[in-house]
């Protein structure tokens, strides 16, 4: 390994994200967006499946709910947002140590 990558690599080594640091919490706010997505698809995909009968339209649906998702994880990324959760919704934080 070159001189450089391998400072690069010792960076990121020292700066461990609040992924690296909290991974649980990480999984938390993952899994909080999907429920959230699932929730807001669960009566259009329940009653496309029950129009359809076999469920084919399910894979279009679970791309929409990655999708959904997807946003929510990202706008929680947001530091207005993460300003929020810290105040209001702490346990969904994405880094437990900051305070106000």
């Amino acid at each position: 390994m070159t001189d450089s990558k391998q400072k690069v690599v010792a960076q990121v080594a020292a700066e461990n994200t609040t992924q690296v640091q909290h991974p649980w919490r990480a999984s938390l706010r993952t899994a909080f967006a999907v429920v959230v997505a699932l929730a807001l698809l669960a009566k259009p995909v329940l009653d496309a499946v029950s129009a359809s009968g076999d469920g084919s339209d399910l894979g279009g649906w679970a791309v929409a709910v990655l999708g959904v998702a997807a946003a929510i994880t990202r706008v929680m990324a947001l530091p207005a947002v993460e300003a929020f959760l810290v105040r209001f919704v702490p346990w969904l934080a994405a880094d437990p140590s900051i305070k106000e």
